[in-house]
């Protein structure tokens, strides 16, 4: 079975840039936020760590769809 690369493929580079630019550019904002208002950095930590435990980073194996084989993401 051969992989044959898709359009998706191609425009992977350009969604990695643009991720890429949109960290590079909240990292700018707070960083120049905290130099001007120092408690702004404790705020930040603690907004990061709310964001941590609010996001679904953790997903069981009852809700991936059942095109994907569930022995590969038993490993």
């Amino acid at each position: 079975m051969a992989a044959h690369p898709t359009i998706w493929l191609l425009t992977l580079p350009l969604l990695v840039l643009q991720t890429a630019m949109l960290g590079l550019g909240v990292g700018l904002i707070l960083s120049s936020v905290s130099a001007k208002y120092k408690d702004f950095g404790h705020l930040t930590g603690f907004f990061l760590q709310i964001w941590m435990y609010v996001s679904p980073i953790i997903y069981s194996l009852s809700t991936i769809h059942d095109k994907w084989p569930k022995w590969q993401w038993s490993r």
